[in-house]
């Protein structure tokens, strides 16, 4: 974000809007009007992005401005005023809550990539208390990992950020293994170059598999989403198609939109965007850091 936007107090925040449409059909998105959402209002400390949808709750992303990262909240949906609420918090960065299930099992695995670790939690009781239940050392820094079955098998369908590459990313695929209840994963060489970064978890339309990724530069995060029709094969060679695209240079009065996500049911769909927002307080943070650290270098 621009550093003069930053000391005249304007903020780039995000926040999560849902639409309820109460019908099962579900086509692919050609524009998004965002009067169709109703927007989680923000709150002086948190704002919200990463919606994903799992049985009848809405997990997001919960980004702490105090703490300067983000944890994972939920949003139960059968609950009225919809308020996300903090779930999981750990010192480290965390957002793009993919929930799954194995068995009576339900399985978290959030984007932890600063860490170069894949962190697996394990619910205790849905939807609000959840335990570290694994960590796996993958040696690289992955982004918005989301869990598929094909052919008998779960695949982590996920991209990996690259030294140079700024916001862009390459795809990669690995085969998620549950054993004796232990977690494995297997990466998959196969031909996944069509795989850019997830903006959302696989739906249907007309009963061919869409998948929601995000639109990036090299220089500009989160600028668009890129709707595309998923085919793989026995090989879990991954084959892609574009067939819708949206951008949110053409969506008055925001500057990004990177999630898109479908309930179970099609019945609701969720996206987050981001936008200016002007914070007096925020300016005199910003002040206060940079007085403080130049003071610090006088003072060494």
């Amino acid at each position: 974000m621009n550093r003069i936007f930053k000391l005249l107090g304007i903020d780039e925040v995000y926040t999560v809007g849902i639409k309820k449409s109460g019908n099962v059909r579900h086509d692919i998105p050609r524009n998004i009007r965002l009067c169709d959402y109703e927007f989680i209002p923000v709150s002086g400390r948190f704002w919200y992005a990463d919606p994903l949808f799992f049985e009848g709750c809405l997990f997001v992303e919960m980004y702490d401005r105090h703490r300067d990262i983000g944890g994972i909240g939920v949003i139960d949906l059968n609950v009225r005023p919809w308020k996300p609420k903090l779930v999981i918090s750990e010192p480290f960065h965390m957002s793009f809550p993919e929930v799954f299930r194995i068995g009576d099992g339900i399985f978290m695995i959030p984007e932890t990539g600063k860490t170069r670790k894949m962190y697996i939690y394990r619910c205790r009781r849905f939807p609000y208390e959840w335990e570290r239940y694994q960590v796996i050392d993958v040696g690289r820094q992955l982004a918005d990992s989301i869990v598929i079955e094909h052919m008998g098998k779960r695949c982590i369908v996920t991209s990996c950020l690259t030294v140079g590459g700024g916001f862009l990313t390459v795809g990669c695929l690995y085969e998620l293994i549950f054993k004796k209840g232990d977690f494995f994963i297997k990466e998959v060489k196969s031909d996944c170059a069509d795989i850019t970064r997830n903006a959302g978890n696989v739906f249907y339309v007309h009963g061919k598999p869409i998948r929601p990724a995000q639109v990036c530069t090299r220089s500009r995060y989160g600028i668009g989403l890129s709707f595309r029709e998923l085919s793989m094969d026995d090989k879990m060679n991954v084959k892609e198609r574009e067939v819708s695209r949206v951008m949110s240079d053409d969506i008055r009065g925001i500057t990004g939109i990177h999630t898109y996500s479908v309930s179970e049911d099609g019945k609701m769909q969720a996206i987050d965007i981001r936008y200016l927002k002007w914070r007096p307080f925020f300016a005199l943070h910003i002040w206060k850091n940079r007085i403080s650290s130049r003071i610090g270098r006088r003072n060494k």
